[in-house]
């Protein structure tokens, strides 16, 4: 059996040897790199749709604050969920800029 190496795909002729072929051709086709195109894209939308949400959440929840004149983005004690769909970004985030992040406890 001998072995081709195209990038990071290697492709394995169809040839019989010693009476047996192992593994079969069908699972090392080319047309599964579509498929792997077509995963890739989709991860990249939700991806995008993910973080363009939270910049608009964001963008749309900023207040400043008398006391120190800083820029908080507040989250009422009933959207904490929205803290946890986001975390990772918002831990990103800041880090990356000086916008502070709170969750009310008041009503």
């Amino acid at each position: 059996m001998s072995c081709k190496v195209r990038g990071f795909l290697v492709l394995l002729s169809c040839g019989q040897d010693e009476g047996f072929n192992f593994p079969p051709c069908a699972n090392f086709s080319v047309g599964s790199n579509t498929q792997m195109k077509r995963r890739l894209k989709i991860i990249g939308t939700l991806t995008a749709v993910y973080v363009l949400s939270y910049l608009i959440f964001r963008n749309s929840n900023i207040e400043i604050w008398d006391k120190d004149g800083g820029e908080w983005v507040n989250l009422k004690k009933g959207q904490a969920w929205i803290y946890y769909l986001y975390k990772p970004l918002i831990y990103i985030d800041s880090k990356l800029t000086t916008l502070h992040f709170n969750i009310d406890t008041r009503e």
